[in-house]
């Protein structure tokens, strides 16, 4: 599917992608504000979702990524504010940065791929966002990865971290405590600031 083929098409209301599709290409269903499902048509051969394919797809409720992904471009699911879970499949090797920037209604995140860094604001301004495992084969969370998750309370680094970019939990609100693995070696700037409810940092070394 090309580069904004159904951009902006404020009255789709669901969408089947057949199985013969491998790539979704840039801004392909932007802006579809009534869009509230998509369906991945079995056995699907979809590998790749490129940069804000479903951008501010604000009704979209209901899409379970098919384990055939391999990437998820920049900003490809941002503003879609009615989405409550998302389970990012382990063939997924590849995340860009604000992939689900502004899902204000996300509540749960379960991650399956062994992605190697959080990218940049992947999962900032979720104000619904209450806990998150990060697997342990993710060596980098960037800057402001998690920034303004106002409801994270908890939340468990991996074992192998090695870098915290900055502001990467700035203004977690409710995190009550947190524990840095001894593996880590780099912590940028303002990565706490604003995190009003945190009591508890263990730090191993």
């Amino acid at each position: 599917i090309k580069n904004y083929v159904f951009n902006e098409c404020e009255s789709l209301e669901q969408i089947t992608i057949p199985s013969s599709i491998r790539k979704i290409g840039n801004y392909a269903f932007n802006k579809c504000i009534s869009l509230t499902k998509v369906i991945f048509q079995d056995p699907t051969s979809l590998i790749s979702l490129k940069a804000f394919v479903f951008n501010n797809c604000s009704s979209l409720v209901d899409i379970t990524l098919p384990s055939s992904l391999t990437s998820i471009g920049n900003y490809a699911f941002s503003g879609c504010n009615s989405i409550k879970k998302i389970e990012i499949p382990l063939s997924v090797k590849k995340i860009g940065d604000c992939v689900f920037y502004k899902c204000s209604s996300l509540e749960q995140v379960i991650i399956l791929s062994e992605i190697k860094q959080i990218n940049n604001c992947v999962f900032c301004r979720h104000s619904s966002l209450k806990n998150i495992n990060i697997p342990d084969s993710v060596s980098v969370v960037c800057s402001s990865a998690f920034a303004n998750c106002l409801s994270l309370e908890q939340l468990t680094l991996p074992k192998n971290l090695v870098k915290i970019g900055n502001g990467a939990f700035c203004s977690c609100s409710s995190l009550k405590q947190i524990e840095l693995p001894s593996s880590l070696k780099e912590i940028g700037k303002n990565v706490f600031i604003n995190c009003l409810s945190l009591t508890q940092i263990v730090i191993h070394y």
